[in-house]
């Protein structure tokens, strides 16, 4: 009997995040593309997240739901 199955989305963040974490770990070698990669994506992924969430809580429920 096979076990639980995940969700694909799940599996595909685990692998994801698994690679990025080799990439970080990769500078322990030496300074490399893999780990400017994963610097920049990083780095990357954390001002979108911000700048959505405060569109999101300032934009959208303080400015834009007051004047419905």
């Amino acid at each position: 009997m096979p076990g639980p199955v995940l969700p694909t989305e799940t599996l595909l963040g685990a692998w994801v995040a698994a690679g990025l974490t080799l990439f970080i770990y990769s500078f322990l070698y030496k300074d490399n593309p893999l780990f400017k990669l994963g610097e920049h994506l990083y780095v990357g992924i954390s001002v979108g997240y911000s700048v959505v969430l405060a569109w999101h809580t300032v934009f959208l429920r303080l400015l834009w739901e007051p004047l419905k």
